[in-house]
């Protein structure tokens, strides 16, 4: 079942660059320097993740199939294992969870949580790769989540909420300054947070 898009981003700028803005009028070369002045004071990079509540409402433990469809398609190789790591986070333990993937479009993750308990799941960008200003990511596409396997068929009620989570940041000569953090919710495909799945 559709729950929501997501975009990944590390050490991608705030701004565009000077150099990628398309105006009708070229600017004389003095407006240019102020602008990419201006935009270079302004404009930090960013690290951002996607992060999912899921809360299992059911009488059982749950497994659950977790898929990222990937539509940015500049970037379908960048989303592997070594470039994105996902972790699961149920009762203050977190687990990494491995990427199965099933076709070039689909990355998969399984989970199970137990009944009636709470779990964090969140897929990010390796965030070893800040310290490399020229390893850029920017992956956008959707997630859909589907019952794993359910031996007595009967309807699982889940409550899903996803947001995105970011960290923007400014190299200098002394390393990561000007620190700042971001999260906001993403609406839901249903408009709401109770999913039913069978």
């Amino acid at each position: 079942m559709l729950v929501s898009q997501y975009e990944l981003l590390i050490n991608k700028s705030q701004f565009p660059k000077p150099g990628d803005l398309n105006f009708p009028t070229p600017l004389p070369p003095e407006e240019q320097e102020e602008l990419e002045a201006a935009l270079g004071a302004l404009s930090r990079e960013v690290i951002q993740g996607y992060f999912l509540t899921i809360s299992n409402l059911s009488n059982k433990e749950v497994s659950l199939v977790i898929s990222f469809r990937v539509v940015t398609n500049d970037n379908e190789s960048s989303f592997d294992g070594s470039t994105v790591a996902a972790v699961f986070d149920v009762n203050g333990i977190n687990q990494t969870i491995d990427l199965i993937t099933s076709n070039p479009q689909t990355r998969n993750y399984v989970i199970s949580l137990p009944a009636k308990d709470t779990g964090l799941f969140i897929v990010q960008p390796n965030p070893g790769f800040i310290i490399d200003a020229d390893k850029e990511i920017e992956i956008r596409g959707y997630v859909d989540v589907s019952v794993l396997l359910n031996d007595g068929g009967e309807e699982i009620d889940l409550l899903l909420t996803p947001e995105h989570r970011g960290t923007f940041y400014k190299r200098t000569d002394s390393g990561l300054d000007q620190l700042d953090q971001i999260v906001y919710s993403l609406p839901t495909a249903n408009g709401g947070s109770l999913f039913k799945l069978k």
